[in-house]
C-alpha cells in the first residue's frame, strides 16, 4: 500500500508498506536505476543526456544542463556516491526538509553546468555523473554537524576539506584545471545554499578565527563618585540547552523525530547552535 503526504515538508513524502520514503531515496533509487540501464544497453545509449558544452550552445541542447547527472560510466565510485548521498543526504532533508533538499541538488547541479557554459565559450566541455553533487552534500552536512564524527573519529568539516582538497589536487596533477575549478564552484554553491537556508554554524567556526578590526576605545570622562546604596538583583538562572532539549529528545526516542512540533524543532535547532558554538570556542 502506498500513501502520499505532502502537508508537512519534514515527513516522508510517502510510505510504502512500513518504509517511509523521501526526496533522498528516491534520489538514489532514480540513479541506480539509470546505472543499470547504462549497463545494460550500453554507456553510449544516454550519451544525448550527458553535459556537452558545444551541443547546449550550438544545438541548444539545454535539457543536458540538468540531465547529466543522471548518466553514469561503470565504475565503483558510483557506490561510493550514492552510499554518501544516501548516508548524509537523509540527515540534511530532515534538517532542512524537502523543498530545502531539492533547492540544494538543483543548485549543486546548476552551479557546475552553468559554469561549463560560460566557459564553454572558449573551449569544448563535457561532464557527466554524480561526483560534484555528492561533494556538495558532504559541504552541507559538513555545515550542519560540523562536529560529527565520519571516517576514522574525523569530525566533518576536516573529511569535507579533506575530499575537496582530495578532488582538487588529483585534477591539478591531470591537468584538469577545468575540473579544479568545478570543485572550487561546487563548495561556493553547497556554502551559499547552506547560508540560505539559515545554517549559520556554517561559517561560525570560520568567522570566529577571522581577525577583527579594533575600534578605538572611547573618550574616558572622569566625574566625581556618587555613593549609591547597592541593590542586591536576583538573576533568574539561564536554562542550560541540554536541559531545554532533554524532554524533545525524550520525545523523539519514544516517537521518533516527525513527532515534533515546529516549536519544538526551533528549540532544538537553537540549543544545537548554542553547543556547537559553545565546542567551538
Amino acid at each position: 500500500m502506498i500513501r502520499f503526504q505532502t502537508k508537512d515538508d519534514y515527513q516522508p513524502i510517502a510510505i510504502i508498506g512500513n518504509v517511509p520514503v523521501n526526496v533522498t531515496i528516491l534520489f538514489v533509487v532514480s540513479h541506480a536505476l539509470a546505472f543499470f540501464a547504462a549497463v545494460v544497453a550500453g554507456a553510449g545509449t544516454f550519451a544525448p543526456l550527458a553535459y556537452n558544452s558545444d551541443s547546449v550552445l550550438g544545438k541548444f541542447a539545454v535539457w543536458q544542463l540538468i540531465t547529466y547527472p543522471w548518466v553514469h560510466s561503470v565504475s565503483l565510485w558510483f557506490v561510493v556516491e550514492m552510499v554518501m548521498v544516501f548516508v548524509l543526504g537523509r540527515e540534511v532533508e530532515r534538517m532542512v526538509g524537502h523543498r530545502g533538499f531539492i533547492a540544494i541538488i538543483v543548485t549543486l547541479t546548476l552551479a557546475s553546468s552553468l559554469w561549463l557554459t560560460l566557459t564553454g565559450l572558449f573551449s569544448v566541455h563535457r561532464l557527466q555523473g554524480t561526483g560534484l553533487i555528492a561533494l556538495g552534500i558532504l559541504l552541507v552536512f559538513a555545515a550542519i554537524y560540523p562536529s560529527a564524527e565520519l571516517i576514522l573519529r574525523l569530525q566533518a568539516r576536516w573529511v569535507a576539506t579533506l575530499f575537496a582538497g582530495a578532488m582538487a589536487l588529483y585534477a591539478a596533477s591531470m591537468g584538469a584545471w577545468q575540473s579544479v575549478c568545478l570543485v572550487a564552484v561546487t563548495c561556493f554553491a553547497a556554502l551559499f545554499c547552506a547560508k540560505s537556508l539559515g545554517i549559520h554554524t556554517a561559517f561560525a567556526w570560520f568567522e570566529s578565527r577571522l581577525p577583527r578590526k579594533s575600534t578605538p576605545a572611547p573618550p574616558v570622562r572622569y566625574a566625581r563618585p556618587i555613593p549609591v546604596k547597592p541593590r542586591a538583583v536576583r538573576k533568574s538562572p539561564e536554562p542550560d540547552a541540554v536541559e531545554q532539549i532533554d524532554p524533545i529528545l525524550e520525545k523523539i526516542s519514544r516517537h521518533g523525530i516527525s513527532s515534533l512540533t515546529p516549536e519544538e524543532r526551533k528549540t532544538l535547532e537553537s540549543a544545537r547552535r548554542k553547543l556547537i558554538a559553545k565546542d567551538s570556542h
